[in-house]
């Protein structure tokens, strides 16, 4: 997302799909994307969303664009195409992430595997990450600050699938000189920094535990009470189910796993993989969802939740602890569950 792809020597591409988002808002109402289009140099009959593009020609359209209909255009269709802009592979990472946190990492890990000039990543902070995104080198071209805004914009609307459609970070950057009243309203309670660095935004540590919020079908089997029939579960909540059984006993490792499916190494990872996870992720979502269970319990210590999980020394059930949801085990337990 917001990602160019291999370029031909000195023209950075980026595909078409990001061209879309804007040409679909525009047409909605009645703006003459055509000669926007025209002018930029760019496909007026395109609807290919994997088609390549010059980065600078789609920048021209945005700068085109946003200067004579709307001047928030990244930042509204940003928003508007929220998690939808992903690949499917992508989207299935993010919600098979057992964490935010998790679910940022893999995003930029697999945005960051395309050959490109952008940087996206993440800074940690003592109480705060610093979600980033910078295009070397095209900062003062005419419509960066119209993509920077797109981009900033679609990753917030992925942490909101996590913390919630009210949820606003607390600060923002862009590379670009403006002034607070050109944020959309909606951002206007968040510390604003202009000409920063690069483009960013933060997340403060103390929702990066966090996972995927349920929908209103999760949250309706919920409240029905009992246990939902093995026949109408799918194979991954059948996986989870039978090997959160065995996480007391120690590190369930994948053959053992596969074993108890009767099923091969290689047959559990393609189908772990056709729902957008890998075992690892499977079992540090379990530990990490047992882990938050028991860290609630005030009488209960902290080596005894890390053997219920599997871990038998607290140095590495705090490692753990740490790399999947951003923070440690008493640092949860004081913020989050107000336990001393």
């Amino acid at each position: 997302m917001g990602k160019s792809s291999r370029s031909l020597p000195g023209v950075p591409l980026v595909r078409f799909s990001h061209s879309l988002a804007f040409i679909g808002y525009l047409r909605a109402f009645g703006a003459p994307t055509d000669r926007y289009l025209g002018t930029s140099k760019l496909p007026t009959l395109c609807e290919e969303p994997d088609n390549l593009i010059p980065v600078e020609n789609m920048y021209t359209f945005l700068a085109a664009a946003a200067r004579k209909e709307e001047p928030l255009l990244g930042w509204l269709v940003g928003e508007r195409v929220g998690d939808r802009q992903l690949s499917s592979e992508l989207r299935k990472r993010l919600e098979m992430a057992p964490s935010l946190f998790m679910a940022l990492k893999n995003l930029m890990e697999l945005v960051n595997s395309e050959a490109s000039d952008i940087e996206m990543g993440i800074i940690e902070r003592k109480d705060d990450i610093v979600v980033f995104t910078h295009y070397v080198g095209m900062r003062s071209v005419a419509g960066y600050a119209v993509a920077q805004a797109y981009q900033i914009s679609v990753f917030v609307s992925l942490v909101q699938l996590f913390l919630g459609k009210d949820w606003r970070p607390a600060e923002i950057g862009l590379e670009c000189q403006r002034t607070h009243d050109e944020l959309p309203e909606q951002y206007h309670g968040s510390r604003f920094y202009p000409r920063s660095e690069f483009g960013y935004f933060t997340v403060p540590r103390s929702c990066l535990h966090r996972a995927l919020a349920t929908d209103g079908r999760h949250r309706r089997k919920a409240s029905m009470g009992g246990l939902t029939p093995i026949g109408q579960v799918d194979d991954l909540e059948l996986m989870r189910r039978l090997l959160k059984s065995y996480l007391a006993d120690g590190y369930v490792s994948q053959a053992f796993a596969a074993r108890l499916l009767d099923t091969s190494v290689r047959s559990l990872t393609r189908r772990l993989s056709a729902h957008g996870t890998t075992y690892q992720q499977l079992i540090d979502g379990l530990r990490l969802q047992v882990a938050k269970e028991h860290l609630g319990d005030p009488d209960m210590r902290i080596i005894d939740v890390a053997n219920a999980v599997g871990v038998s020394d607290p140095g590495d059930f705090t490692r753990m602890f740490l790399r999947v949801s951003g923070m440690t085990p008493k640092v949860f337990r004081r913020t989050i569950c107000h336990i001393d």
